[in-house]
Formats: C-alpha cells, structure tokens, sequence
C-alpha cells in the first residue's frame, strides 16, 4: 500500500477524527503511523474481516520487522469456507512470526500501536481491506485508551465463550 499523503499524528493526549471515502482505511492509518514512527513494539488488531491483501501487509510489517509482535482478534466469520484461505495464510504467518490470532465473535475494528513512549489507537468502521465507502476514524495518542483495548484483547478468551485460538480451528 503506497503512502501518497501522510496524516499528522496526533500528539500525547490529543485525538484526530476523520472522515475518509477511498484509498484510506485502518491499514493505510496503521502503515501511516509505522512510517512515521519507525518500528513499534508491539501491534494489537481487532478486526471483523481481513483478506489476501490485509495478510500480506501483517507478512510485510513482520518480515521487515516493522514490528516484534502482531496479537489478533478477528471474527469467527472468517473461519466460513469462504473466508478459510486467509486464515490458513495467517495459520502460516503465526508460525514463522510472533503472531498470535484468536477467533470470537466480533464486529471490532481498532489498531493499537506501542512505542516507548507513544500508544497510538485506531478506532473506526473501517478495517483492513479496501472499499470505497465513507469511513469514520478517531486516532489518538493515549496510554489510558491503548491499556484499555490491548487488555481486553489479552483477555479475550476469558471474556467471550467461544473464543478460539488459531491452532484450534
């Protein structure tokens, strides 16, 4: 995904709402900020779909080590034989990298980055893949908010029955 134009980051504290109708989605604001920053510690995704495209970039930003850790909730609709092909890319992907998906039934879509000193957080409609309707997103830059999704997403499995690491499907 080529960065045209690159978005401000948001500052300690400060929150930046937008409102987007093609060619940016979580992805792009997740590669705009990794762009920006440099490499994070870590990457907390929640997501209802992701496809072909959306594996490759997690691939990417794993492989060019744009990150150390990648930790994935995404629905349990993607476990649909339809769906199946890209879990199995992330099945490979989670072996040869430091990613840990996990299926729940969920309707999410935030990006939760780590720095050492920076805690970015993508909340919107908008997930991985691209499409070309109006989209809404807030990014800020809040340790209290980035705590607030990467926990829930730690606890996943105790908060939600049904909830299925990737080794399990």
């Amino acid at each position: 995904m080529e960065m045209t134009k690159k978005i401000g980051l948001p500052d300690k504290g400060e929150e930046i709402k937008l409102i987007t109708t093609k060619g940016i989605n979580a992805a792009y604001l997740m590669l705009n900020i990794l762009d920006q920053k440099g490499p994070a510690e870590e990457i907390y995704l929640a997501m209802f779909r992701i496809n072909v495209q959306g594996v490759e970039i997690l691939e990417t930003l794993m492989a060019e080590k744009k990150t150390k850790r990648i930790y994935f909730v995404l629905s349990t609709l993607m476990l649909s034989q339809k769906d199946y092909h890209c879990v199995s890319l992330l099945k490979v992907l989670s072996r040869q990298y430091n990613i840990d998906v996990r299926f729940c039934v969920t309707h999410t879509k935030i990006v939760a980055i780590k720095y050492p000193n920076d805690f970015y957080v993508i909340e919107g409609s908008g997930s991985l893949t691209e499409n070309a309707r109006v989209e809404q997103y807030s990014l800020c830059n809040d340790l209290a908010v980035y705590n607030f999704h990467s926990d829930w997403m730690e606890n996943i499995k105790s908060l939600v029955a049904g909830t299925k690491r990737l080794d399990e499907v």
